[in-house]
């Protein structure tokens, strides 16, 4: 009898410690992460006019993953956040500047600015994009769904819209394989955004 209430005591104790945000002897370090562009080896776009200004934003990102801790899909209704993995800085401000390094390679410009710019910044193009998922599941993937416009240089004409739905597979079980497949469905973003800012202009030459 004394050695099972030892027990359920241990296991209280335990209980204890992980309500409160974990016992000070077992508590680990923080982990941070970066999302990452596009290295300046990544091949141009084929066609790609040199010299394009792209403005990029506004982009909007869902609420549920707007904070430090990086967020993971149990279930379709269950999200995990993870005490000890975190970014580095907010995905409101890493994830434009990904987009604004990769479309810079992308598109072979040195033009490319990220909202809001100056009224004096002359802009070709600019895509606004709204991302209503970015996370990871249980399944072993990373999913990004997002709606983005381009916009001609008055900005109010749209000249492209699309639904983009990516997915990349985990690499391993772990928050870094998390982060590194989350930025490869951002990086198939990239592509696709500057591929259609491509077409568009050499539609608009022709």
């Amino acid at each position: 009898m004394n050695k099972n209430f030892e027990y359920w005591k241990s296991i209280g104790v335990i209980l204890v410690c992980l309500s409160l945000g974990g016992c000070t002897a077992t508590s680990q370090p923080s982990k941070f992460y970066l999302l990452n562009s596009y290295s300046s080896t990544k091949q141009a776009i084929a066609k790609a006019p040199e010299g394009l200004a792209v403005g990029v934003g506004p982009l909007t990102i869902p609420e549920y993953v707007d904070r430090p801790q990086i967020v993971t899909r149990v279930s379709t209704n269950e999200l995990s956040l993870a005490e000890f993995h975190k970014w580095a800085e907010p995905l409101k401000d890493n994830i434009p500047q990904v987009l604004i390094d990769n479309l810079s390679v992308l598109l072979k410009t040195d033009h490319v600015v990220s909202y809001p710019w100056k009224r004096t910044t002359s802009i070709e193009y600019q895509v606004a994009i709204d991302i209503t998922r970015f996370d990871a599941t249980a399944d072993g993937e990373a999913h990004l769904t997002a709606r983005w416009y381009l916009y001609g240089e008055d900005t109010r004409t749209i000249l492209d819209t699309h639904n983009s739905h990516l997915t990349a597979p985990l690499q391993g079980p772990d928050y870094a394989s998390i982060v590194a497949a989350l930025n490869r469905t951002l990086d198939e973003l990239s592509q696709s955004i500057a591929t259609s800012i491509v077409n568009v202009h050499l539609k608009k030459k022709k």
